[in-house]
């Protein structure tokens, strides 16, 4: 059973709430994710009951644990998913308050993360710094994996832009154009497209910016697919730990043809 902290959500999301909680059992806090869905849409709810039974199979230091999925009396969403409750936030947030940290062991642990869900058949599909948490002893865990399959799909009505707005700056450039590459939007979602915005992530962590942060978001859409990367962030993000050899193989991950990448 679970006591809700608030009944307010503590954040929202392009489709889903996220609420704090209690476990009475033990007094662990605990995040309550719900997800809006579609509710006429039975694909739609296979493919929440697929991510489910994967989510919860996963073990691993670095990827957040699923504790289980539960309802609440207070609350209309029907399908609450619940995890550990990350005190310290996401990497962004953390780091803004953690000038020091060691950003190589944050990416050493985002990376070790990131090859155990490729080791499992998983693609995070949506891997940025919002979506990486941080636990208490300062250690990185990956949440929000696989479920980008489901927004995208609870999202088909909306434009493209609607559609990735906020997460196309991460996104491969055969995520963004499928058809240009031979690809469907399922068939899109690879390991390959993974590293790309694994890249994307290591810019994000060591410049303290969005990548393409002059840019408005169809413009960044449109700078990503026309083959243009960010560039280096400079002297700042060298005295954070970005070396020339990192730098290099962040190049890698941007490589417009994905086979080419890490």
């Amino acid at each position: 059973e679970i006591s809700l902290t608030n009944l307010s959500p503590v954040a929202r999301g392009g489709f889903a709430d996220v609420w704090r909680g209690k476990r009475t059992s033990d007094g662990l806090d605990v995040a309550l994710k719900g997800l809006r869905l579609n509710s006429e849409d039975a694909k739609l709810k296979k493919l929440l009951v697929r991510e489910i039974s994967i989510w919860s199979k996963l073990n691993h230091t670095n990827v957040l644990p699923f504790l289980g999925i539960t309802s609440h009396r207070s609350l209309a969403v029907k399908h609450l998913l619940v995890s550990p409750w990350q005190s310290s936030g996401n990497v962004i947030k953390y780091l803004q308050t953690h000038e020091d940290a060691d950003r190589s062991k944050i990416i050493r642990g985002v990376a070790d993360g990131l090859k155990y869900l490729h080791s499992t058949g998983v693609v995070h599909g949506d891997l940025k710094g919002a979506n990486i948490l941080m636990a208490s002893d300062g250690h990185p865990v990956l949440s929000d994996f696989g479920l980008s399959a489901i927004e995208s799909r609870n999202s088909q009505t909306q434009s493209t832009t609607q559609t990735f707005a906020g997460t196309q700056r991460w996104m491969a450039p055969e995520r963004l154009n499928p058809e240009h590459y031979g690809l469907s939007g399922r068939t899109s979602r690879t390991p390959a497209s993974d590293m790309y915005s694994f890249g994307m992530t290591i810019y994000e962590i060591y410049s303290g910016r969005q990548p393409f942060h002059e840019s408005n978001d169809l413009q960044a859409l449109l700078a990503a697919l026309s083959g243009r990367r960010p560039s280096h962030p400079g002297e700042d993000a060298v005295r954070r730990g970005l070396s020339a050899s990192l730098w290099e193989f962040v190049s890698q991950c941007w490589s417009a043809e994905y086979a080419s990448r890490p």
